[in-house]
C-alpha cells in the first residue's frame, strides 16, 4: 500500500504504487526466506540494496505487521543512529 501523502496523480501515482508493492512483496520475500530469524529495518534494507529509503521499509513493515503476515517480538535493537528498533519475524501462514 502506498500512502499519497504528497498527492501524487496520474502516472506518478500509478508509479509510487507499484513500487510500493514491489518492495512490501521484496520484504515479505525475505521473511519467507528466513522463517525463524528475527529482522529489524536496517537489516532489511542491507538485502534489498539499491536506494530503498528506510521510510519505504518501514512502511512495508508496518503494511505486513497489520496484515497478520509478519509479527514483531520481543527483541529490540539499536539502530544506526542509537535509536530503539524492533525486530520481526515471518507468520506461517
Amino acid at each position: 500500500m502506498y500512502y499519497n501523502t504528497t498527492r501524487e496523480t496520474g502516472e506518478e501515482l500509478a508509479t509510487a504504487r507499484r513500487s510500493a508493492a514491489s518492495q512490501t512483496k521484496r520484504i515479505l520475500d525475505l521473511f519467507r526466506s528466513m522463517p525463524n530469524t528475527s529482522i529489524h529495518a536496517w537489516t532489511i534494507k542491507t538485502f534489498l540494496r539499491g536506494d530503498v529509503p528506510i521510510t519505504s521499509v518501514r512502511r512495508a513493515i508496518t503494511n505486513l505487521h497489520d496484515a497478520g503476515q509478519i509479527e514483531r517480538d520481543n527483541s529490540v535493537y539499536a539502530g544506526p543512529y542509537r535509536r530503539k528498533t524492533y525486530t520481526y519475524r515471518y507468520l506461517r501462514g
